[in-house]
């Protein structure tokens, strides 16, 4: 008879379970810099650049645009500006979201890492 080897899903192993920010706490500081300094660079030189967000910027798209992601955008607006949930969704909402900043708008998007995690299972 065989017998069941429980595994541990990704989460689990990695600890992970309740971080708000988890790729945040997956690499350090000057890895974040680093990343940060080549997508800016890689982006299209016209790409509209958000001041005060680039712990949030996650990816180029295929035609040069930068990608945030919203939930680090609003724990930026969270830790920096003291703004609690709520106030951080409508600010970003009402000032960043629904802006046209010029032709190479940048995407935003809302990371599930639940549903990342759930897939790796």
């Amino acid at each position: 008879m065989k017998q069941k080897v429980k595994t541990n899903t990704l989460l689990e192993t990695l600890d992970l379970d309740g971080e708000p920010n988890i790729l945040e706490n997956m690499v350090d500081n000057n890895f974040k810099e680093y990343k940060i300094k080549l997508l800016k660079k890689d982006a299209d030189p016209d790409a509209i650049v958000l001041d005060g967000f680039d712990d949030a910027l996650i990816g180029i798209s295929h035609d040069g645009r930068l990608i945030y992601d919203i939930g680090v955008m609003c724990k930026v607006l969270e830790d920096r500006d003291k703004m609690c949930l709520f106030d951080a969704v409508v600010f970003l909402d009402y000032n960043v979201l629904n802006t046209q900043f010029g032709e190479l708008n940048p995407i935003f998007i809302k990371l599930h890492m639940d549903l990342v995690f759930q897939t790796l299972k």
